[in-house]
């Protein structure tokens, strides 16, 4: 099987990776240093509890995990998608997760209306930079856009 291969397109061998993510130079060992109510803070709680990366790549999914408060199991990872789409978040990686995954999962349907209603009631905060929000606190952070 050939493939397709486009000089220079690629920019490293994690294309997807690279897509997805915003280079910082934050570590867990700096974001653990910002105050205890900050967001940072408790990213890097949320990163070494689950045990990801130590790589200075801060994904947003990581932080609207820590905003949502919502877990890693798949039936809570497409309830974060259902509670994005509700954000304004139409992204096809977003959409099609939701989809594709309420249809392994259609007795959680109720739970997942649920979490489109929380994202539809929040202010829109999907799209914010939230690299230059990490000193802030959190629960200021929730207040503010209304994250629940």
């Amino acid at each position: 099987m050939k493939t397709l291969s486009v000089p220079g397109f690629y920019e490293s061998e994690n294309f997807y990776a690279n897509l997805r993510t915003v280079q910082t130079d934050f570590r867990i060992a700096d974001l653990i240093n910002f105050s205890e109510e900050s967001l940072g803070f408790a990213l890097a709680e949320f990163l070494q509890q689950h045990h990801f990366s130590k790589d200075p790549i801060l994904e947003k999914r990581d932080i609207f995990h820590v905003l949502t408060n919502t877990g890693i199991s798949a039936r809570a990872q497409i309830g974060l998608q259902f509670y994005l789409i509700g954000n304004g978040k139409k992204s096809i990686t977003t959409c099609l997760a939701a989809i594709l995954g309420s249809m392994f999962y259609l007795h959680s349907l109720p739970f997942f209306f649920k979490k489109y209603k929380k994202g539809k009631n929040a202010l829109l905060f999907h799209s914010l930079e939230f690299t230059k929000m990490l000193n802030q606190p959190l629960s200021k952070i929730r207040e503010t856009f209304l994250i629940r």
